[in-house]
């Protein structure tokens, strides 16, 4: 009886054994779970997370962009560079400080050329157009547009034909 008992313990470790070998090699099983992670993330990315962001939009921007003459294209972007100026004071107040780097988008890469051409003009006015704004002006998002609104007027002026298409603030500080 013994031996029975044996007998049926061997072969049910045998049977084990043969259902699933493969689950024995770490590297294998380690493969097969980061490739099922591949794919689930791959899947997941293309079908939920990218229409959420417009990604698929962006791809067939262009072809929408050709086929609706109203939406312009991307222009290239210029900077001029961080400028600091002093702000004009108020009532005897110590002087103000304004750190700010600006972006120029221009129509295309020979519009750069031009504006390149006339860079210490373009600094000279955008220098001149902040030395006359106060912190309190800087300080608010009306007065920021407003800043924003005159520059381009200004700058524009100082370009030739219509190449300027916006302006950026991508650094601004005020002291």
């Amino acid at each position: 009886m013994a031996e029975d008992k044996k007998g049926k313990g061997d072969k049910a470790d045998a049977g084990a054994d043969r259902k699933l070998p493969f689950l024995e090699n770490k590297v294998v099983v380690l493969g097969a779970i980061v490739a099922l992670q591949l794919i689930l993330a791959v899947g997941l990315t293309t079908l939920v997370i990218a229409p959420r962001l417009g990604a698929g939009q962006a791809s067939a921007g262009g072809e929408s962009a050709a086929a609706d003459p109203g939406k312009q294209e991307v222009g290239v972007l210029m900077s001029l560079g961080e400028i600091i100026v002093t702000l004009r004071g108020e009532n005897n107040q110590t002087p103000r400080y304004l750190r700010i780097a600006v972006d120029l988008e221009m129509a295309n890469q020979s519009a750069v050329l031009a504006a390149q051409a006339r860079l210490p003009i373009l600094r000279d006015t955008v220098i001149m157009t902040l030395a006359d704004r106060t912190a309190a002006e800087l300080s608010r998002p009306e007065g920021m547009k407003g800043l924003r609104d005159e520059l381009m007027r200004r700058l524009s002026e100082r370009l030739p034909g219509d190449i300027l298409r916006h302006i950026y603030f991508s650094d601004l500080v005020i002291q």
